[in-house]
């Protein structure tokens, strides 16, 4: 079964809260209070986030976490490689060639490469704004 990683879904979930404070910053303490994610994965979350550019930070006493860019801006594949790398379904799929031994003789990796782009474009085709409520999206635009 393919599915994404909890630090993931609690990576959409940050999004999803500093998305319902547009310009504000908001402490990794504030996310944790918020979404009851720990602190130290709040942390590390909005960490990897910011890393990824999907978040803007701000050092200092009133410094904190802050979505920069438009909902519709953030797809989910974007969210899903800043956490756990890019996706894909088996090792054989085109970005990952020569990390299987078996890659020689495989005679279904073709089939494999098909499986991932349509993956990959699925993925891509979802944005932040599909996450999130319609009470969040009128905060968001406000």
């Amino acid at each position: 079964m393919l599915r994404v990683s909890r630090l993931t879904d609690y990576a959409v979930l940050v999004l999803c809260h500093l998305a319902s404070k547009p310009g504000v910053l908001v402490s990794a303490k504030q996310v944790s209070d918020a979404t009851s994610i720990t602190e130290t994965t709040s942390s590390k979350i909005l960490k990897l986030l910011n890393k990824s550019k999907i978040i803007s930070s701000t050092r200092g006493a009133k410094g904190g976490y802050c979505l920069e860019k438009k909902l519709d801006a953030v797809s989910i594949i974007d969210v899903i490689a800043a956490i756990d790398g890019s996706p894909s379904v088996t090792m054989c799929c085109e970005e990952n060639q020569g990390n299987c031994d078996l890659e020689s003789l495989c005679s279904s990796k073709q089939g494999w490469n098909k499986v991932n782009k349509a993956l990959l474009s699925t993925l891509s085709s979802f944005t932040l704004a599909d996450f999130i409520t319609f009470e969040e999206k009128i905060a968001h635009a406000g």
